[in-house]
């Protein structure tokens, strides 16, 4: 009973789109956003586990451009968040870095237009590749790896807007993290002495974003 009324209430909603509404839909768009950015990993530093950082507001900017109005496109994203470093035995390097993390991102992005009465909607899905850039406390030497960014979202693109359209999206960011610690500290080098000069042994790291944002679109 209860499947029964979620299918009819599901065809109720898709009943007044039709996917074949190319030719409404946007060339593109350039648009901001703000989310929730939540990292989920912890790491290992020698005799001290249980470093890990906190979630935090993050905000955004993404590009858009959608190959002759296609279900296929490109994107451009730029993330920038402040994050908190805990540990809750000790003082570490990590709780102590408190980093300002940025994420450019360049992403392959397929979508499946659906033209309504009133508005549009657009659910999409992208992936690709990116820059993650630590900027720490503390120490003075920024960090940068590679991550590999993928998202799930809709675009929603009332009429009575005009150019004006509106996302929600999940994100789920993985990289290596191999920064900050004692495993590897060298007294020798200036950038690498001590409790905050030091490396901790590459591990994955995962972060997830909700977003929403605006956009316009073109």
């Amino acid at each position: 009973m209860v499947r029964a009324l979620v299918c009819a209430g599901v065809a109720l909603v898709l009943g007044g789109f039709s996917g074949s509404g190319l030719q409404a839909q946007s060339v593109g768009s350039i648009g901001i956003d703000v989310g929730l950015f939540s990292p989920r990993s912890t790491f290992h530093d020698g005799s001290y586990p249980g470093n890990t950082f906190e979630s935090a507001i993050a905000y955004g900017a993404t590009g858009t451009f959608w190959f002759d109005r296609s279900y296929v496109g490109v994107r451009g994203r730029l993330l920038i968040t402040d994050v908190n470093g805990v540990n809750p035995n000790a003082p570490t390097a990590i709780s102590e870095n408190d980093p300002k993390i940025l994420l450019l991102s360049s992403q392959l992005a397929l979508r499946y237009p659906m033209e309504g009465a009133s508005f549009n909607v657009s659910p999409y899905v992208a992936g690709g590749v990116g820059v993650k850039a630590y900027y720490w406390k503390r120490r003075s030497q920024a960090a940068y790896a590679l991550a590999w960014p993928a998202s799930i979202g809709v675009e929603i693109q009332p009429n009575s807007f005009g150019s004006l359209s509106f996302n929600v999206e999940l994100s789920r960011i993985q990289s290596q993290f191999y920064f900050l610690g004692v495993e590897r500290a060298d007294p020798n080098d200036p950038n690498r002495d001590g409790f905050y000069g030091g490396d901790i042994i590459g591990e994955t790291n995962v972060d997830l974003m909700f977003a929403v944002g605006v956009a316009w679109t073109f």
